[in-house]
Formats: structure tokens, sequence, C-alpha cells
């Protein structure tokens, strides 16, 4: 009911939303009735939430909390502020929310700000990444190339190059175990992959699964 969406929504302010019906259902679907996170040319991250929440919910409801809590985060940020710029419900009865934020730092802070144990999303540099001390020993495989193999030290190697670095728990609210997909779109393009992640195209991919950390190097 209404009252377990909000209390949810509490508990895991993003994560909370997902496609699991698309998941589910494994159909093709176009890109507009996908959740998806876009990351522009100027660090600003679009995101795009496509959910099912039954017949019942009331969308205002949801409209005022999403404010509210957009509100006092923005208080706390000294550059830029967090956009909601849409909630609706589609033909397929889902409703719909796009923000749009001013940093992947700030759409990390946000995704975080009522969890009790924090979820990462990154973007930036390989040296920004390494110096705010996450972990690059991992494996990663060429878009096009899978024998095109890099490992931690071929990592720190790219130091100037983007890295994105997406842990999966922004797939689902926590309560379920069934994987939900998302669609990542960068401008620029894809160079290398964990494993795990699905190329769609040259600048997106999807990843179905409830945790784990994935990460996607860009070309320079």
């Amino acid at each position: 009911g209404v009252h377990d969406c909000m209390k949810r929504w509490k508990v895991m302010v993003l994560a909370l939303f997902s496609a699991f019906c698309i998941a589910a259902c494994g159909k093709a679907t176009p890109q507009e009735d996908v959740t998806s996170i876009s990351v522009g040319n100027d660090d600003t991250i679009e995101y795009k939430i496509v959910e099912s929440f039954g017949a019942e919910y009331n969308i205002d409801d949801f409209k005022t909390m999403l404010q509210s809590d957009v509100a006092q985060y923005n208080e706390g940020i000294t550059e830029g502020a967090i956009e909601i710029a849409g909630v609706s419900k589609n033909e397929a009865g889902n409703i719909v929310v796009e923000m749009k934020f001013p940093s992947a730092a700030d759409f990390n802070g946000f995704s975080n700000m009522n969890t009790m144990e924090e979820i990462l999303f990154f973007y930036g540099t390989v040296e920004e990444a390494y110096t705010a001390g996450h972990n690059l020993d991992v494996v990663l495989h060429g878009r096009e190339d899978d024998t095109k193999i890099l490992k931690k030290n071929d990592i720190l190697n790219l130091g100037e190059s983007k890295i994105l670095i997406y842990d999966a728990r922004l797939n689902h609210d926590g309560t379920t175990q069934t994987p939900a997909t998302m669609r990542i779109e960068v401008s620029g393009q894809i160079s290398y992959v964990s494993n795990g992640v699905v190329i769609v195209d040259k600048n997106t991919i999807d990843i179905s699964a409830i945790d784990g950390l994935y990460y996607i190097i860009l070309n320079d």
C-alpha cells in the first residue's frame, strides 16, 4: 500500500526504484520505458526512474515527498542544485520520475541521504577514483575485444581517463531478490568494462543485478 511505499522510500531514497517488470518480462524495451542514468559532457547526471507502484499509489504524495528530500539536500550544497524535471504516469501506468543532478558526487550524496550503508556511484578520472580510496584491483576487458584485459596497474596507468563505478544496489529497493536493470549512457565512448556489464552500444550499457560493483572506463 501507499504507506509501505512511503516507508520504503525513506529507507532507500533512489535505490527504491527500478524497472522490475522490465527485467522480469525480458522484452526489449524502448529507451523511454527503462530506468536510466545519463552522464553528460559536463559531468551532470540525468536520472530517469520508471517504476510501477500499483494503481492505488498516490502520485501527488510521492511528488511532495520527493520535493521535500530534494529541498533538504539542496540546502547543503554550494554549487548547483538537484532539479526534479518531471513526475508523471506513462501509458503503461508506471510512474516516471526525471531528475537532474549537478554532479556525480551529488547523485551519490542524494542516493545515500537516508541509507545506512553507503551505496557507491562514482564518475571522474581514474586518478580521482584512486585518490578517493576506491579499490581499483579489478579485471576489465575491452568493449569490443574480450581478450584485451586490464588489471589494476594498467588501470592506474590510465590516470586521466574517465571511470564510472556503479553499485548495483541502486538497481532495487533492498527488499527483493529479483535483479532489475539499469541503463547507463555516457557522453564518451566506452572502452573497457568489468564482467557482468552488458554492452548496448559504444555509449550505452545495461547492468542487471542486485549487488556488486561494476566498472566502466571511457576513451580519452
